[in-house]
C-alpha cells in the first residue's frame, strides 16, 4: 500500500531461504505431500449433506471440485459462476483462468474443465 519493496525479493534473503531449505533436505525434512480425497472419503462427505439450502450447496461445491479433475481449495474458493457454461445435453464446462500452474492466466486448452453427471446434476439443483 505503501509502496515499498518486497522484502523476499532481495538477494540476501532469497539466499537465506534457498540455504535454509537445502540444510532441511539434508536432514531428511522434505515437504510432505497431502494425500488426495479418495472416492470412499467423498461419498463420507456427501452422505452428510442434507436436502437444505446448505446441504445442497456442499454437495455441489464437493462434486463440482471432484468431477473437474481434483481442484485445489483456492480454486474452488474462487471459482466463479460466469466461468460455468452449460454444454447440452446435461453438462458444463468450468473455464479455470489462472491456477497454480498458470498463474499469468494465459488461454490454454487445459483450462476447460467439464463438469457432468452427478455434479452437473447438482450444479442444477
Amino acid at each position: 500500500m505503501h509502496g515499498l519493496k518486497n522484502p523476499c525479493e532481495e538477494a540476501r534473503v532469497r539466499e537465506l531461504l534457498s540455504r535454509t531449505r537445502k540444510a532441511y533436505a539434508r536432514r531428511g525434512a522434505l515437504p510432505q505431500k497431502k494425500s488426495a480425497l479418495t472416492k470412499d472419503l467423498l461419498l463420507a462427505l456427501l452422505d452428510t449433506c442434507d436436502d437444505s439450502l446448505r446441504g445442497k450447496r456442499d454437495r455441489a461445491l464437493l462434486l463440482f471440485a471432484w468431477s473437474s479433475g481434483g481442484r485445489r481449495r483456492s480454486e474452488v474458493a474462487c471459482a466463479d459462476m460466469k466461468m460455468l457454461k452449460r454444454v447440452p445435453p446435461d453438462g458444463y464446462i468450468y473455464e479455470l483462468t489462472v491456477s497454480k500452474t498458470n498463474q499469468s492466466g494465459a488461454d490454454r486448452p487445459e483450462n476447460f474443465k467439464p463438469v457432468a453427471g452427478i455434479a452437473a446434476a447438482a450444479l442444477d439443483q
